[in-house]
């Protein structure tokens, strides 16, 4: 108890002073043109060394599973949600690809975060908001003019080892622009960290990376929706009987052994 004390203490020592030394140089940046091309660069490297930086800030063990699938050109990035940090893990393996996400409206109205959103976000409504439909326009022109989205199709955030309905943007938004959707599976973040904690918790953090799916020409949004739905569910429940079972992760077909090793399995 006394080392998770110690070392939370560290993590808001030292995340709360970068906070101190960025906010300047963010601010600085806000209220320039972000149609200049060197703010607009720098505003992304920025970001994403942030996001790596806060992650590395919780010193907690992170283990990487396929990254070498993400494809290049612009893509649309569905997630399972469990914590906060799971906002800061996807950002790392995304790295230095130009991306937005889509986040809940009443983001937007906060001081100095709804500035960020506004050049990095896409505001979601309520089912019954006549601008719900909206998030999918901007979204897939977002796309056509090569800027990849990333989402939480479970709209919440649950720590309960289940994979909760998508909702069906994602795969709107991959019909009408034919853009691949990679899904990126997040396991222990809502152990290290769950919603309304402050305390994190040293858990190691599991993300792994799947092979894109295409929306074909003839497959309905529901089909495709549900075909992406059943993947994370499918290696969700692996993952957890493997681990009630036998103490072993497995990642996208490779079994974890708690010493370490790895092998494959069909």
């Amino acid at each position: 108890m006394f080392l998770d004390v110690l070392r939370n203490a560290a993590s808001y020592l030292i995340f709360f002073s970068y906070c101190i030394l960025i906010v300047i140089p963010i601010l600085f940046l806000l209220y320039l043109p972000f149609s200049w091309g060197w703010v607009k660069a720098l505003y992304w490297l920025v970001m994403k060394g942030s996001f790596k930086f806060i992650l590395f800030t919780t010193f907690l063990p992170v283990t990487y599973q396929g990254v070498n699938e993400l494809p290049q050109k612009p893509t649309i990035f569905v997630a399972n949600h469990q914590s906060t940090l799971d906002i800061f893990l996807v950002a790392s393996v995304l790295d230095s690809r130009e991306s937005v996400w889509l986040a809940w409206y009443e983001f937007f109205e906060y001081p100095l975060l709804g500035q960020l959103l506004n050049h990095s976000g896409i505001p979601v409504y309520p089912r019954d908001s006549a601008d719900r439909k909206g998030a999918v326009k901007k979204a897939v022109e977002k796309l056509q003019n090569g800027t990849s989205i990333v989402l939480f199709p479970e709209g919440g955030r649950y720590i309960d080892n289940t994979i909760h309905p998508f909702f069906t943007g994602f795969a709107a938004m991959a019909k009408l622009s034919g853009a691949p959707v990679v899904p990126l599976f997040i396991s222990g973040t809502g152990i290290a960290l769950p919603g309304g904690s402050r305390m994190i918790k040293r858990y190691p953090l599991m993300i792994t990376v799947g092979k894109s799916f295409i929306c074909g020409p003839e497959e309905s949004v529901q089909a495709f929706k549900e075909r992406v739905e059943n993947w994370f569910i499918e290696l969700n429940w692996r993952r957890n009987y493997l681990i009630e079972q036998y103490g072993i992760r497995l990642c996208d077909g490779t079994v974890v052994l708690p010493e370490g090793d790895e092998f494959k399995v069909s």
